[in-house]
């Protein structure tokens, strides 16, 4: 055991240090993950300053008037001065935080005619007039500022956003409505189906569950396909690499198969999983930057993006950390599982150039486990709802499990054997990679066929 893990580690130690020490990588690798860095944090400054001119002003609601004279030639009668005891939702405020406003203390004068109500206004510096007419289109109501006024635009525009929450209220009292059946239509209402366990207890966090639901298996299928397009053809290539050379005789006394070809594949995943989450923090670190920089320089941002971030301290009760720790370990037990059909590809090759004729392997088999998964589960939409048999097939489990087990669509236990099939697969294929390496060792010639390689299995 001994002579095997040390000739494992001394394989794993040379490709992995001959592999991230090459120029190639290291510039990949920095580069990138400049220009993921770069690219958020540049992107939310530019978007925010260029779209400063193009906000939308916010709604003014505060106004300095003390007196408002009422021209109202719509049919119905109503009390202006009862708008000093109503008060109206923001709708700015949102539902989490409701905001309700109302203005007191504000003397209202009915008057004949909106030019009689200009006239007194000319005495009242602290005066606006309101005009309410009504005509095919519906019901108007304008404020005007009387000349020799102290009041501003501002002050005429505040008590106006005032009116188009108060003018319903006012409408609905001049139909003859009650105040009892007034406030009856006020009250909100909402709908919603239910099932007879949700009726006992509601999950609040169902919504949120739903949006990841929808977003999560997209996202760790393409972490995965790109794990894998990236990576895969590396490791093949690793494991070719020798055959073409004098060392193959040296390699084959010195050190197993499948000691060779678990550290190249071990070594090759590895220095991708350390690039891929290089690339990763450098994307977050450049959305952080990015977030931080945009509210110490427009403090009265409202960009959409930093408010989804502010969002995610709500979401603590969605996830669990066995959950989150299963997901991670899935994600990376499919990324060597791949990589080991990549090794298998890599061994069938007799030189280079042969690679793109065994690769087919891992490709056919992620694509085969996605088309499983699309038809067998109901749809990526329904990937955590879809049948439990892909929980425990490795190539589809890989897939799957992540998602669900996050979304608590199947239990820590069952997603612990899931991610030990997957493991016990991977061991396998490693072995039959071993195999078929010490086989193709010194073939010459076309890629064999499937009933070739088991023709010389059974003649070794």
């Amino acid at each position: 055991m001994s002579r095997h893990f040390s000739a494992f580690r001394k394989v794993f130690t040379f490709t992995f240090s001959s592999h991230t020490k090459t120029k190639g990588y290291r510039a990949a690798t920095f580069v990138t993950a400049f220009l993921l860095f770069l690219i958020p944090f540049v992107s939310m400054l530019a978007t925010e300053f260029f779209a400063g001119d193009n906000t939308q002003k916010e709604t003014n609601y505060q106004t300095a008037a003390q007196t408002v004279y009422v021209f109202d030639e719509v049919e119905g009668d109503f009390d202006y001065s009862r708008l000093n005891d109503m008060s109206f939702f923001l709708p700015e405020s949102g539902a989490v935080n409701p905001v309700y406003l109302h203005f007191s203390d504000i003397v209202y004068q009915m008057v004949d005619s909106a030019k009689e109500g200009l006239e007194k206004g000319k005495e009242d510096p602290c005066s606006l007039v309101l005009s309410v007419t009504k005509d095919d289109q519906g019901v108007h109501f304008s404020v005007l500022i009387p000349e020799n006024s102290s009041l501003t635009e501002d002050d005429a525009e505040g008590f106006s956003s005032y009116l188009s929450l108060a003018g319903n209220a006012v409408l609905l009292q001049k139909s003859g409505i009650s105040e009892d059946a007034l406030n009856a239509l006020s009250v909100p209402v909402s709908s919603a189906i239910l099932t007879g366990e949700e009726t006992e207890e509601a999950d609040p966090l169902k919504p949120v569950r739903d949006i990841f639901g929808m977003i999560l298996p997209y996202v760790i299928l393409m972490v995965l396909y790109f794990l894998i397009l990236i990576y895969g053809q590396g490791v093949a290539s690793s494991v070719v690499s020798e055959k073409s050379s004098k060392l193959m005789d040296t390699l084959l006394i010195s050190v197993q198969p499948k000691d060779l070809i678990f550290g190249k594949m071990c070594a090759i995943a590895l220095s991708g999983i350390l690039q891929f989450f290089t690339w990763g923090v450098a994307l977050v670190l450049g959305f952080a930057a990015g977030t931080v920089s945009v509210k110490a320089l427009f403090p009265d941002t409202d960009m959409v993006l930093i408010r989804f971030f502010e969002s995610f301290g709500s979401l603590s009760g969605v996830f669990t950390l066995p959950s989150v720790l299963i997901t991670v370990l899935m994600v990376l037990g499919g990324f060597f599982l791949y990589c080991a059909l990549a090794a298998v590809g890599g061994a069938l090759a007799s030189k280079a150039e042969e690679l793109s004729a065994t690769n087919y392997l891992f490709t056919m088999a992620l694509v085969i486990s996605f088309l499983c998964v699309l038809f067998g589960g109901g749809g990526i939409e329904n990937i955590i709802s879809g049948s439990s048999i892909l929980d425990f097939i490795p190539f589809t489990a890989v897939l799957v499990v992540p998602s669900r087990i996050l979304l608590g669509e199947i239990s820590v236990f069952a997603a612990c054997i899931s991610l030990a099939m997957v493991l016990l697969a991977t061991v396998l294929i490693v072995l039959l990679a071993g195999k078929v390496y010490r086989m193709m060792s010194f073939y010459r010639g076309k890629v064999p066929s499937v009933k070739q390689l088991l023709g010389m299995w059974k003649e070794k």
